[in-house]
């Protein structure tokens, strides 16, 4: 997750949106799984990823994964992960 986030964010510098897309997508994708059942090991690289996963999708014009960006928020809020 953590190179893909890195890709990304070389194809977002040039500008290449779709790319930078799929690649964090991906990414999003991967950790989310161990993200769910673990968030305080994860949260820091799920935050930056959702961040840049969410301005890749309003730069390419493509909805993102609301389902994603649910199970996520619902994470953050549980106090008792």
């Amino acid at each position: 997750a953590m190179s893909l986030g890195a890709m990304s964010q070389i194809y977002a510098g040039q500008s290449d949106w779709p790319s930078a897309h799929r690649g964090l997508t991906e990414a999003v994708q991967s950790l989310l799984p161990l993200f769910e059942v673990l968030p305080p090991a994860h949260a820091p690289l799920m935050l930056q990823l959702r961040d840049h996963y969410v301005k890749a999708c309003a730069a390419a014009n493509l909805p993102p994964n609301e389902d994603w960006l649910a199970r996520i928020a619902a994470k953050l809020r549980d106090p008792n992960p």
